[in-house]
């Protein structure tokens, strides 16, 4: 279920990067492989009753409440422990991310690309459409690596479920 799961998180970044619905297979376990069913509580039979607190309770629970609102307050400025973790992380948090902004980042378009076409001449007109192109090929370059990549992980759920079957 574990690698069944992350593969699963691998298919949602495909399907996030292609533009398409994210529609997932649910695996689940059922009652019979799970035999500590028996002790969990269902809360559609509990009782449910309301704890009575008295003064002093009430005074302590707010003081607490009041003291984890200042300690939030003070998390939310200069936080040294997410700064270090974004910047050990190189400021993305997948690897996919950087795949998906690599494209961008490959293809730059030009100051004189931004000009209207009426006043570019002939060898800048050639040169605008080989980008364009190259920028086409290259997208679509990617979305087929994407879809290759995406059968791919499909697949290898498929061997998962064959092996547990085995």
């Amino acid at each position: 279920m574990f690698h069944i799961k992350e593969k699963q998180e691998q298919i949602r970044d495909l399907l996030e990067s292609l533009k398409e619905p994210i529609i997932l297979e649910k695996f689940e376990q059922d009652l019979a492989e799970r035999p500590e069913h028996i002790l969990e509580i269902d809360e559609a039979t509990e009782i449910a009753v309301e704890r009575y607190y008295n003064a002093k309770q009430r005074e302590e629970m707010a003081e607490v409440e009041r003291k984890k609102a200042e300690k939030e307050a003070l998390m939310q400025g200069d936080n040294i422990g997410m700064r270090g973790l974004k910047y050990m992380m190189g400021g993305n948090e997948l690897i996919m991310k950087k795949e998906k902004n690599k494209l961008d980042e490959e293809l730059v378009r030009e100051d004189w690309m931004n000009k209207p076409e009426e006043e570019m001449n002939e060898d800048e007109k050639q040169r605008l459409k080989e980008f364009e192109q190259r920028l086409k090929d290259s997208i679509e370059k990617q979305r087929k690596q994407w879809l290759v990549n995406l059968q791919r992980v499909r697949n290898e759920i498929i061997e998962i479920k064959a092996k547990f079957e085995e």
